[in-house]
């Protein structure tokens, strides 16, 4: 009796630890240990994040594509193309790239959503210009290699 309560903890303690996403990372990014979550991270410290949220007011790809629009542009960003449609293995998603000067450089922002039923995977990432225009390739293919983990 005492033997199956400990290994129903440890069972529960692992599910817990497991990712709610599953994704090939960028090329050359090394894997960090986030939880519920994937984090990875480029040689030069450049961070590719993956993770979701409650998919409430439940909505549809559209409706997050403007909203998301709407704040970052509100917020100050300054949008460089009108989105990029792509498609994961059973979702379409919607990926912006966004131009935010700090200091004396200019940054570039990802930013990507897939509405899945309940769940909304967001993808950020973001680097000085020319570091993210190093990445930017391996980033994007990375985004079609996205599911959830049920």
């Amino acid at each position: 009796m005492r033997m199956s309560i400990i290994l129903t903890l440890c069972a529960l303690l692992l599910l817990g630890a497991c990712s709610r996403v599953k994704v090939e990372g960028p090329e050359g990014f090394a894997k960090q240990r986030a939880r519920g979550d994937y984090r990875a991270l480029s040689p030069e410290g450049m961070l590719f994040r993956v993770r979701t949220e409650k998919n409430y007011p439940r909505k549809d790809l559209i409706f997050w594509k403007q909203a998301l629009r709407r704040h970052l542009t509100d917020e100050g960003y300054h949008l460089l193309d009108e989105g990029e449609a792509f498609s994961t293995e059973r979702h379409g998603g919607i990926l912006y790239e966004w131009a935010v000067p700090y200091a004396e450089s200019d940054y570039i922002f990802l930013t990507a959503l897939v509405p899945m039923g309940g769940r909304i995977i967001i993808v950020e990432a973001a680097g000085e210009h020319s570091l993210y225009a190093l990445h930017r390739r391996s980033m994007r293919k990375s985004l079609e290699t996205i599911s959830r983990r049920f």
